[in-house]
């Protein structure tokens, strides 16, 4: 179902912090709930939110937003409001409103100015009520180009020797909501952009995110008439040239994946790993001959995703000689850190960008892989063979001042310097 906003256009946000103010004004009659839902997913589109989260306590409603991957506290509606907010959610997302002991997944659609918003609606039974995340499917304006994603120009190379194979499978790796999907888009139309309607691009997605417009882009139904596999098998009759997978999620997926590979295919797709160089290991514990992987496997990449200092405050931190010879930084380049002002609603942060390692195939990383060597060997062989991984891509950032170390820390599941385990 599309609503339209009661307002014309975005406008300008109201501060976080004045969001409870604004819903206490919203008049308590029976278009209450409708003027609240109005508000908190307008503040939601117009504050970047890729999620809103409502989640049912014994005293009322807790509304939170994520806010460049952080949740933020919003509002807390009393109690006697819970059961009408959720009802006009479900309303909204065409689900039924007395259904309140199973699951439930719906979309709505959210007119603001001269664009509709795509909304992805979940809903969960909890102890004192349901729970429901509405995720915004179309943060963007638009898809991100390859050099939008945050890439240094050695790895931008990379990816683009990847993509300019048309065969053979890349696969992506990372935890959720570390924008492996923007990446994968932004890698089909930069091929979509240099080949035109001269190449068959499909993409197989649970559920489609952004609507390129110019590639055939199949969802998974939500019923269960459709699997990855039946979906992937259906594709591969429709004459592709370039596959995007949205996830390798089991060994039959995964063998079909790779035997598209070797038959002429290019094939990129998402396997949840860890690190670049172990989606080798997960591919081989699932199953798959070593010989098919070695062959099949052109390249894979490890991403996260970090926030973007606030430019209105950031200021320099003090970074002793030690710890930046400890952390490989530079000797000389200033270290900033957040401090938090309007501009960012406090948090010193103000959107997000990509942290990356890239592993290109080759005959000794082929080698290794089909003799099956200990973890230990591949990683070497790995480390050997990338520009660079992970924390010195977050390096790279922290010395550029894009973002702080703490968060860099944070993206990488370390420890700031310093600080001790208490376990210890």
């Amino acid at each position: 179902m599309t609503i339209e906003s009661n307002v014309s256009a975005i406008g300008t946000p109201i501060p976080l912090s004045q969001i409870p103010a604004s819903l206490a004004t919203i008049a308590d009659d029976e278009s209450r709930a409708i003027n609240v839902v109005d508000l908190l997913l307008r503040q939601a589109i117009v504050h970047r939110a890729s999620d809103i989260h409502l989640e049912a306590k014994r005293s009322g409603l807790v509304v939170k937003y994520r806010i460049d991957g952080t949740l933020l506290v919003v509002a807390h509606l009393e109690h006697a409001l819970t059961s009408l907010v959720l009802t006009r959610l479900k309303v909204l997302s065409r689900l039924v409103i007395y259904q309140k002991t199973v699951p439930q997944d719906g979309r709505l659609e959210y007119r603001l100015g001269d664009r509709t918003y795509q909304f992805r609606v979940a809903f969960i039974p909890t102890l004192h009520g349901e729970k429901t995340v509405v995720r915004l499917a179309e943060a963007l304006d638009r898809p991100l180009g390859l050099d939008e994603l945050g890439m240094p120009p050695d790895m931008l190379r990379r990816v683009r020797r990847l993509i300019a194979s048309r065969q053979g499978v890349a696969l992506l790796t990372g935890p959720s909501s570390s924008g492996k999907t923007t990446t994968m888009y932004a890698m089909i139309l930069a091929i979509y952009h240099e080949a035109g309607d001269a190449i068959n691009i499909a993409t197989l997605e649970d559920p489609i995110e952004v609507d390129l417009g110019c590639i055939s882009q199949t969802p998974i139904p939500s019923g269960g008439e459709m699997t990855y596999l039946d979906g992937l098998k259906g594709l591969l009759r429709q004459d592709p040239d370039v596959l995007m997978i949205g996830e390798v999620r089991d060994p039959e997926t995964a063998r079909i994946v790779v035997q598209a590979g070797l038959t002429g295919h290019l094939v990129i797709s998402t396997i949840h790993s860890g690190r670049a160089w172990t989606i080798y290991a997960r591919l081989l514990n699932m199953g798959i001959e070593p010989f098919l992987v070695a062959s099949a496997i052109q390249g894979t990449i490890a991403q996260r995703l970090v926030r973007r200092l606030c430019e209105n405050c950031k200021r320099a931190a003090p970074v002793d000689v030690e710890t930046r010879r400890r952390l490989c930084l530079d000797l000389d380049a200033p270290i900033f850190e957040p401090v938090g002002c309007t501009a960012c609603e406090g948090t010193g942060y103000h959107g997000r960008t990509g942290i990356f390692e890239i592993l290109e195939s080759n005959d000794d990383l082929q080698e290794i892989v089909l003799r099956r060597a200990a973890a230990r060997e591949l990683a070497d062989c790995a480390r050997q063979l990338m520009a660079g991984d992970l924390w010195s891509d977050a390096m790279r950032k922290v010395e550029a001042g894009t973002t702080s170390l703490a968060e860099a820390c944070r993206a990488c599941g370390c420890q700031m310097p310093g600080e001790t385990d208490e376990t210890d």
